[in-house]
């Protein structure tokens, strides 16, 4: 396995890069440490957000409390009996 860090100057590219590690089958990995600022969060959630409309991602759940609780397929647990 290699690992290679990318500095990216356009944030335009990111969504590209993205999808064409994905379609080589990468794994992407982000390590922003300990000191990330918050200002880089926003910008991050931003792009992540971008990405999402661009590719019409998600666009079919209106709502998501009500499309989990459809999804979801809850077992019965066992009754509780103390031992």
């Amino acid at each position: 396995m290699r690992t290679i860090t990318f500095k990216i100057k356009n944030n335009d590219d990111v969504p590209l890069l993205i999808s064409l590690a994905e379609s080589l089958g990468i794994s992407i990995i982000t390590n922003q440490g300990k000191k990330a600022s918050v200002s880089n969060n926003a910008e991050l959630f931003t792009m992540l957000q971008n990405f999402r409309k661009e590719n019409e991602l998600f666009e079919a759940i209106k709502n998501p409390v009500q499309w989990q609780k459809q999804e979801r397929k809850d077992k019965e647990l066992p009754p509780f009996t103390k031992g």
